[in-house]
């Protein structure tokens, strides 16, 4: 009453779940009523109504009163669940990979053509010779020194004959003997002539 708790009991079935709250102050200081409040303790998973039946007569909702009594009615409230979450959309399937191309087999390189053996070109031998003129001397003479010596000039020496071609040794040696026999007649010619201006 007025905010503080006077009484308590408990229901069961023994006391055919009631119970009966007596003798308790009607009026306060003053001459006013006090008003009662009836309250059950929570009880998990139900909810508590209350109906109040005044002694004068009559009814109405609510758990207040200063004389009558209580009616408190218990409703099972169900526990909520948490309804499913809805499942993900499964992953796509995955493309299947694309088979790599086989490589080509590389052509088979050529094999270059052998080349032709080179032909030995011929070498031509030129012999020397020298031409007597008349009145002139020969280049390839070797003129007698001064003093006038009994002794003739030796022919100057020739060059290596090159036989590199297919024509006989013996012609190139009768070549270069001709050409010495008439170098040598040459040089006996010319030392007569000489010695005749001479006597002269």
């Amino acid at each position: 009453a007025n905010g503080r708790p006077v009484r308590s009991g408990q229901l069961n079935k023994t006391n055919n779940w009631t119970e009966t709250f007596e003798d308790l102050p009607k009026y306060g200081a003053g001459g006013k009523e006090v008003l009662y409040t009836v309250v059950e303790a929570p009880v998990i998973g139900y909810t508590a109504s209350y109906k109040v039946t005044k002694a004068s007569g009559g009814s109405e909702t609510g758990n207040t009163l200063n004389e009558g009594s209580v009616e408190i009615t218990n409703k099972h409230e169900p526990k909520k669940t948490t309804p499913p979450t809805t499942p993900t959309t499964p992953p796509t399937t995955p493309t299947t990979p694309t088979t790599p191309t086989t490589p080509t087999t590389p052509s088979k390189p050529t094999v270059p053509e052998t080349p032709a053996k080179p032909t030995t070109p011929a070498s031509s031998a030129a012999a020397s010779s020298s031409s007597a003129s008349g009145g002139g001397g020969a280049s390839a003479v070797s003129r007698p020194t001064g003093g006038g010596g009994g002794g003739t000039s030796k022919p100057a020496p020739t060059a290596p004959v090159k036989t590199g071609d297919e024509t006989p040794i013996t012609l190139y040696l009768l070549l270069m003997l001709a050409a010495a026999a008439v170098i040598l007649e040459e040089v006996i010619r010319r030392r007569r002539k000489n010695k005749g201006t001479s006597q002269k």
